[in-house]
């Protein structure tokens, strides 16, 4: 009876503290815009490991999604055009000092992405009211997996203020007052690179943080660095974007130490004239 009643409280523990979703969390969102797992959200929780008050660490295997997003999107999910995800992150409101957390698609793996424009306090306060809706959404959930640096959460898109239904509550802007769109697609097929990081392809966000203290439009997003995503579900942190970027050819190695030489020549040279 005892080891029953040890083995309840166990459980119950190891529950509460997959659902404890706090605010000011980095959230990843996956949502797709058709087709399996269209009316399903998969969020990720980065618990304190990303934050909008953590300092940030490289880390090079937070969480394998392969098996959660195979479930929900398909064992195709890699290849989706249609499958998209998203980070953000908020604590404060208008009337205090906010800060928000918002990403943009890299274009090109290992090439930061276009900065964000400085916002006012005003437009990060209302803005970081809509992000915040979500850590009492999925605290109420029961993860699906977890570990030291995440919780994963599945749950439908018709849930009261779901990802889907706060990210896109307003077109053309994400959590309604935020332009470029946050997400970017998880199409892995696109690009192709071996990335330095790890030598795998990678999809790229870059995090930029906003610290709201102006109350006109001078807020600058500074970047934080990269949350990348791999054809193998592998989510990875780099305050260092460039660790995404393609391995250089051996031609480019060539080209470079013939380079080198020929300049190394040209300064023997002239120092033989001079001399």
């Amino acid at each position: 009876m005892k080891k029953f009643v040890i083995a309840s409280l166990l459980a119950l523990t190891a529950v509460s503290s997959q659902a404890a979703v706090t605010v000011g969390d980095v959230l990843v969102g996956f949502t797709a815009t058709g087709g399996v797992g269209a009316d399903q959200n998969v969020v990720v929780d980065l618990t304190q490991y990303l934050s909008t008050s953590s300092t940030y660490a490289n880390n090079n295997s937070i969480v394998n999604l392969n098996s959660v997003l195979s479930s929900t999107f398909g064992n195709d999910w890699a290849t989706r055009s249609d499958l998209k995800f998203g980070a953000a992150a908020a604590t404060g409101n208008s009337l205090s000092t906010p800060r928000v957390i918002l990403s943009s698609a890299e274009l090109t793996a290992g090439v930061q992405s276009l900065q964000r424009a400085p916002l006012s306090k005003g437009t990060l306060g209302s803005g970081a009211l809509k992000i915040e809706t979500q850590p009492t959404t999925y605290s109420a959930l029961t993860a699906v997996s977890s570990n030291s640096f995440s919780a994963v959460y599945v749950a439908p898109t018709s849930i009261v203020n779901s990802w889907n239904a706060n990210k896109d509550f307003t077109a053309g802007l994400s959590f309604a007052y935020f332009s470029p769109y946050i997400d970017t697609t998880a199409n892995l097929t696109q690009g192709g690179i071996a990335s330095q990081l790890d030598g795998t392809s990678y999809a790229v966000l870059d995090l930029y943080k906003y610290v709201g203290t102006a109350t006109t439009a001078t807020n600058v997003a500074s970047l934080i660095g990269g949350l990348g995503l791999n054809a193998s579900g592998n989510l990875a942190f780099n305050t260092d974007i460039a660790q995404f970027a393609a391995i250089p050819e051996p031609s480019t190695y060539a080209m470079i130490l013939g380079a080198l030489t020929l300049g190394v020549v040209g300064l023997r040279r002239r120092f033989s004239k001079a001399v």
